[in-house]
């Protein structure tokens, strides 16, 4: 039977392939990006595996989860990096939206690809509720909304 050897913590693991900068105090400068220096996905983003199975996840995603401790692994919500750096993990980089915030990240830092979308349409309001989180361009209303609006 193959003995398992036991692992470091996961934010030792990340920070050991990380570059933080030092400021003149000799402390971490939280002001610039700290850059990722491990493996790099076709996305752009640095990969960590999580645990002994094959699961990875993205380095800002971990940073987010261990740090802040405001997701957690699964969740279905997007990691910002306000900085605009996709290797960047900087807890004080990186913050909780919507795709619609990201895709003003995009557009800020000339990132965004406008062929995916129309510009006419690009964030749709629903004609109920007046939200504007993800509607598909062909639907005019949220789908609770529909159901919503028939009782």
């Amino acid at each position: 039977m193959k003995k398992q050897r036991k692992r470091k913590p996961i934010l030792q693991r990340l920070y050991q392939r990380v570059n933080i900068p030092v400021n003149d105090k000799g402390e971490n400068d939280k002001t610039q990006c700290w850059i990722w220096h491990g493996v790099v996905n076709n996305a752009g983003y640095g990969m960590l595996k999580v645990d002994s199975e094959i699961n990875m996840a993205t380095a800002h995603r971990i940073v987010m989860i261990e740090e802040k401790k405001l997701i957690n692994y699964g969740d279905k919500v997007e990691v910002l990096h306000s900085c605009g750096n996709r290797l960047c993990v900087n807890p004080d980089h990186l913050e909780i939206g919507d795709i619609n915030d990201r895709i003003r990240l995009q557009i800020k830092y000339k990132k965004h690809n406008p062929m995916f979308h129309d510009k006419k349409i690009m964030w749709p309001v629903c004609e109920h509720c007046g939200g504007s989180d993800y509607l598909p361009h062909f639907k005019r209303r949220h789908t609770l909304c529909e159901r919503n609006a028939k009782h």
